[in-house]
């Protein structure tokens, strides 16, 4: 769990301002990754995560006020 949040940590530092950009971050299996969006450049970070029939599409418009706040949102 600790690598997938340092890889996060990582995509959430290294991207530069955006309205909304589309990453990939490998898990450490090597056989699967996640998806996820990006907004925002804020130095605060916040994580949204969806759960059931939902994906990350759904949190878009929450997202995207709180990069307006000035927080990155993955």
């Amino acid at each position: 769990m600790s690598s997938i949040l340092a890889a996060i940590a990582l995509v959430l530092v290294a991207l530069p301002a955006a309205a909304q950009q589309t990453v990939t971050i490998p898990l450490a299996d090597g056989h699967a990754s996640i998806q996820a969006d990006i907004y925002g450049s804020g130095a605060r970070g916040i994580v949204l995560a969806h759960g059931g029939r939902f994906g990350k599409e759904s949190w878009a418009p929450q997202a995207q006020v709180l990069a307006q706040k000035g927080f990155t949102v993955l």
